[in-house]
């Protein structure tokens, strides 16, 4: 006991002030709740994006409807939805008997960290992002849909810039000069951080993450048609390529199988074949996609 309290109560009162205790996450799941004959079932596609959300938001709730979840998905793994949508929202109509429409000036804000979060992007995509777009050029379908929002990004934004420049051309005295202001922020939001170490341009930490529980719930599944598909080695691989699309020479280099279907060693864990798989997509290293799951 001291000064008249006893020893316990004090450490439980700096235990209360000088510790914080730590959230804990939910456990990540990465198993499929249900396994699907091929990817055609009906109900793949909501298994699927389920597995994805419940990895890559462990603290977002599920029980909803699918297209409650398509909107959670977009709002929380592709960070560019969440620029559009306050843009989108930031038009309004104008005064009774005005024509025309209005732009919100709360809504600024998101214009001009969009152009410093992309860039030249955040007005148009490159040749190589608009051909993966217009179905020119294969690409994951993640992907894909990440760079449509893109595409719409940008139109939202030169809507943006384009009323800014009629009102500065046109407006009363007080518009003009909040349009000039907001024009002058876009070309210094066009201008690079130049100090510190450079950073390579990437795709989204949120794109990375949906795109790897994607590829790891389509390798669960064909783990499981050569688990329990009945025949020869030859004939599972031949199943769990036509129904989940995997090249047949895939699968064998990862379930480190030989031309005869011969096992030459263990073979790799479903996790390590999805972390391959996304670091080739992206051009990363699988160190730098292990960072991304874990941030």
């Amino acid at each position: 006991m001291r000064w008249g309290i006893p020893l316990r109560q004090i450490k439980a009162c700096a235990d209360t002030i000088f510790k914080t205790k730590a959230v804990k996450k939910p456990p990540k799941s990465f198993q499929p709740g249900s396994y699907f004959p091929n990817k055609d079932h009906p109900d793949y596609k909501k298994e699927e994006l389920l597995f994805v959300i419940r990895n890559c938001l462990p603290h977002v709730p599920t029980q909803e409807s699918t297209a409650d979840l398509d909107t959670v998905f977009l709002d929380y793994c592709f960070r560019v939805y969440y620029y559009l949508t306050p843009i989108r929202r930031g038009w309004q109509k104008g005064p009774p008997g005005e024509d025309g429409e209005s732009f919100l000036e709360q809504a600024d804000r998101h214009v001009i960290r969009a152009i410093k979060k992309f860039g030249v992007d955040a007005f148009r995509l490159s040749q190589k992002d608009e051909e993966i777009v217009r179905g020119r050029r294969p690409s994951h379908s993640y992907v894909r849909r990440y760079l449509e929002i893109k595409d719409q990004l940008g139109a939202a934004v030169c809507a943006v810039i384009r009323y800014w420049q009629n009102r500065a051309r046109t407006g009363g005295p007080k518009a003009r000069l909040r349009s000039v202001k907001q024009l002058r922020e876009v070309t210094r939001a066009l201008i690079p951080e130049t100090r510190g170490k450079r950073k390579s341009p990437t795709f989204d930490p949120g794109v990375v993450k949906a795109v790897y529980y994607k590829e790891l719930f389509r390798l669960c599944h064909i783990r499981n048609a050569l688990q329990t598909t009945p025949g020869t080695a030859g004939e599972k691989i031949k199943v769990g390529s036509q129904n989940f699309g995997m090249a047949e020479d895939q699968i064998r280099e990862f379930w480190q199988l030989d031309e005869t279907n011969q096992a030459k060693s263990r073979p790799l864990s479903v996790r390590e074949i999805a972390r391959i798989l996304t670091a080739r997509l992206f051009c990363i290293t699988q160190h730098r996609v292990s960072n991304l799951l874990a941030s």
